[in-house]
Parts: structure tokens; C-alpha cells; sequence
């Protein structure tokens, strides 16, 4: 029965992925992407030309085309220009424009479209009281965002820590981590987060962990990127470390090679 399942699972995966690369000129657009992003149920795609492509299920609306049909095949975001990055959450999307604001799609049960509402949306639409961002990405049902001046700020679902602010207070709104600074890179999923300064350290939160902590025998970092339940550290010698759950049932406390 396990094995039925995560057959059908890669299935979708691997048919949402095919349309990423299959000509559909009908729909009026060069194929020029060059960046994509899957949520639990659908996928994103930024093409390079600034607008933004969904399909797959929509019952959130996290595709974004103004509706919760699913969608076998790409159809365009509405009301988005000069985009620069995307993200997917289980069932809400973020888009980051090249003028540094941010708008949001699709579920809205904790917040996380941070638009000061708990109503989904079927089109983007703009983040509250939020400029200036270089980064987006976007966990199960919150959203963190990293600004330019090295400041990082959160919101939605806050149960397990996500917000990372020393509560486990939702937010509707932007609220800013206040223990971070000098952070370059921000990378979120499931319900925590890593951060990445500018000296090369590494900081998680979420999962319980409600205020940022620092993960030591980490350095000289240069690229993170957090999974489902592990994570995963580019260090600058080009060496790979991972930590978390694995395979085989294992977790592991601290980064291994």
C-alpha cells in the first residue's frame, strides 16, 4: 500500500514537472522560464519576461489564475509584472517583484498571505507594510521574507515557532524576527526555517524552537536550503552537511557530512 502511494505521488510530480517543458504556444508565451517552485499540490514558474505560471490542483486557489479549477497545463498569474522570485507553500504562493514588494495567493488559514486577512485569495495580492525585500520563501502556512538592509520578518502560523519572535502568536501582518541581522540568504518549509549571515553562520527556528538559535558546528557557509524535516548546508569548500530525519528513520541532533 506504501509503495501504491508514493508511486502516485511521484506520478504527480512527475506530471506537473512535464508541463514545465512542453510547448503550449495556444497560450501565448515563449518558453524562457528560469526558476520554478512546488507547493504540496501545484507548481509555479517564473519565466524571464517577469510573469508568473501555475497548474496542478487548486483548491486554494494557490495557482493564481482568479479561480479552483485544477489546471493540467500552464495558465498565467493574473495581475503580477517584473517579477524576480517565486515561492510555494503546501497551499499558498508567493511572488517577489523586482521593486521589492511581495504578493500572495491561496489559502489564508493562519495569515500567511499577510495581507491583514484570514480570507484566501485566487490572485495575488500585496503583503502589508512590507518594502524593500530581496528574498522571499514560504513554509506550510507561514511566509518569511528577507529584506535588504539584512532584517528578516514572518507571518502566518506561529503554533510551532514559525515566526520565530519568541511567541507562538499567529500573525496576519509582517512581524520582524528581532534577535537576526546581516542575514543574506532565508530558505523556509514545513513549519521551521534557516537563515544564513553574512559571516557565514547559520540560525534555525520553528518546530518548537520559538526564537532563533544558532547552529554550531556550522561556518563558512555559503548556501542553505531546509527540507521537509531536515536540512542541508553548502559550506564554502565546496563540502555538502545535512542534518535531521532521513531514510531510514535516523535524526540526527547536529550537521554531518
Amino acid at each position: 500500500m506504501k509503495k501504491n502511494k508514493g508511486f502516485f505521488a511521484l506520478m504527480i510530480i512527475v506530471f506537473m514537472l512535464s508541463s514545465l517543458f512542453t510547448e503550449q504556444p495556444a497560450y501565448g508565451v515563449t518558453n524562457s522560464f528560469i526558476a520554478a517552485s512546488g507547493g504540496s499540490q501545484s507548481m509555479l514558474a517564473l519565466n524571464s519576461d517577469g510573469t508568473v505560471w501555475g497548474w496542478g490542483i487548486n483548491q486554494n486557489g494557490q495557482i493564481g489564475d482568479g479561480s479552483t479549477d485544477t489546471r493540467p497545463y500552464r495558465v498565467k498569474v493574473t495581475g503580477l509584472a517584473d517579477v524576480k522570485a517565486i515561492a510555494s507553500g503546501s497551499t499558498h504562493s508567493v511572488a517577489l517583484q523586482k521593486d521589492g514588494e511581495v504578493f500572495t495567493w491561496g489559502s489564508n488559514f493562519s495569515g500567511e498571505l499577510g495581507n491583514g486577512t484570514l480570507k484566501e485569495s485566487y490572485h495575488p495580492v500585496q503583503v502589508t507594510g512590507l518594502s524593500d525585500v530581496k528574498a522571499v520563501s514560504a513554509g506550510s502556512f507561514f511566509t518569511v521574507a528577507l529584506k535588504n538592509d539584512g532584517t528578516v520578518w514572518a507571518w502566518g502560523n506561529n503554533s510551532s515557532g514559525e515566526l520565530g519572535n519568541g511567541t507562538t502568536k499567529s500573525s496576519i501582518t509582517p512581524v520582524q524576527i528581532p534577535s537576526l541581522a546581516n542575514i543574506s540568504a532565508v530558505s523556509a518549509q514545513g513549519t521551521h526555517t534557516l537563515a544564513l549571515t553574512n559571516d557565514g553562520s547559520v540560525w534555525r527556528w520553528g518546530d518548537t524552537i520559538s526564537s532563533p538559535e544558532r547552529v554550531e558546528s556550522l561556518s563558512d557557509i555559503v548556501a542553505v536550503s531546509a527540507g521537509y524535516d531536515h536540512f542541508a548546508a553548502l559550506k564554502a569548500d565546496g563540502t555538502v552537511w545535512a542534518w535531521g530525519k532521513n531514510h531510514s528513520g535516523l535524526t540526527a541532533q547536529h550537521p554531518a557530512l
